[in-house]
């Protein structure tokens, strides 16, 4: 007990789990030698902890150590697919090194070699940073608009209009950005509700005459 609270009162982080399987193991061990009556339970429960040791140690989803090393292995294989030339997973790592400051710069380069072989996530990432960068050495309005523009003809979803309507405003083409923004609004499908806000909000800002930022 002492353990457990020093653990959720952050004083002392302590392996609780590996305490209380010990003490699980040690009192089906002790049922297994000295009472043969319940060995054959007390084997199968040891049998499951052993399982169960294993298979966490090869799979384990709800940790977060396990699902950091299963992005790393996923940035990893994009940036390999990547440099080898696929189109794809060109725009799914420019897509990732975009998010680092430091990184942000090569990450549209990727994003901008996906939109010239015609990718659309390519196209709209370009877009999207060209428009919101917080850097303002990286922004470009212009060619934001024109990245939009061509996603936006391909596949006019909520989306796309949601990036089309941040080009505009960075191009201080309000009335535009106010009309796409409105439409994407009206048009965000029910499952992507969570992002109704964010909608919202980007177009109370371009009402104002304000341009939308990603944090830096």
């Amino acid at each position: 007990m002492f353990c457990i609270v020093m653990t959720i009162t952050a004083a002392w982080p302590i392996g609780n789990a590996a305490h209380i399987v010990g003490l699980i193991v040690g009192c089906l061990a002790g049922l297994a030698i000295e009472r043969p009556r319940l060995r054959k339970l007390s084997a199968a429960g040891l049998s499951f902890l052993l399982i169960s040791v294993v298979a966490s140690c090869t799979y384990m989803p709800w940790s977060g150590i396990w699902r950091a090393r299963s992005e790393l292995r996923q940035f990893t294989t994009w940036q390999r697919q990547a440099e080898a030339g696929d189109v794809r997973a060109q725009a799914m790592y420019g897509s990732v090194l975009v998010r680092w400051p430091k990184e942000r710069q090569r990450g549209i380069e990727w994003l901008r070699r996906a939109a010239q072989a015609g990718d659309p996530i390519g196209m709209n990432g370009v877009a999207w940073w060209l428009a919101t960068a917080p850097e303002a050495a990286l922004r470009n309005g212009v060619e934001a608009v024109q990245w939009a523009e061509k996603q936006y003809r391909v596949d006019p979803t909520a989306e796309a209009g949601d990036t089309l309507a941040a080009a505009l405003a960075e191009a201080d083409r309000w009335n535009e950005a106010v009309a796409i923004q409105e439409r994407a609004v009206r048009d965000l499908p029910l499952d992507k509700s969570a992002y109704a806000q964010d909608f919202r909000n980007r177009l109370d800002l371009y009402r104002r005459q304000e341009k939308w930022r990603e944090r830096p």
